[in-house]
C-alpha cells in the first residue's frame, strides 16, 4: 500500500510538471493544480488505446521479449502479465465464457 502511495505520488508530481511545461507557454500563469491529474489520466487513456492497435500489439511483442527471456524476470512479468489480461477485454471467443450450471435438486 505504501508503495502503492509512493508510486501515485510519484505519477502525480511529474505530470503536473509535465503539464505545466507543455502547457505554460499557451496558458501562462493561468494553471489550476489538478490539471496534471487529468493529463496523466489522458496520457493513460490514450497509450491503453494505441496499446489496442494490431500494429502496435506487434510491436509491444518485440518491445517484452527480453521480459521473457530472463529467467527470474519472465516469473515476475508473466505473473504480472497475465493478471493484466485477466482485466481486458481479448477479442478471440472461447477463451472466457459466462456459464450457468444448474445442480440437480437432490433429495
Amino acid at each position: 500500500m505504501a508503495l502503492a502511495l509512493y508510486l501515485l505520488s510519484i505519477f502525480l508530481a511529474w505530470t503536473e510538471k509535465l503539464t505545466l511545461w507543455v502547457l505554460g507557454p499557451l496558458i501562462g500563469g493561468f494553471y489550476i493544480p489538478g490539471m496534471g491529474l487529468v493529463s496523466g489520466v489522458l496520457i493513460i487513456l490514450l497509450i491503453g488505446y494505441i496499446a489496442s492497435e494490431p500494429k502496435a500489439r506487434r510491436l509491444l511483442t518485440i518491445v517484452e521479449l527480453p521480459f521473457t527471456n530472463l529467467p527470474v524476470v519472465k516469473s515476475i512479468y508473466s505473473s504480472l502479465k497475465s493478471f493484466a489480461d485477466y482485466f481486458s477485454p481479448s477479442g478471440r471467443p472461447g477463451e472466457q465464457s459466462v456459464v450457468i450450471l444448474r445442480v440437480p435438486a437432490t433429495r
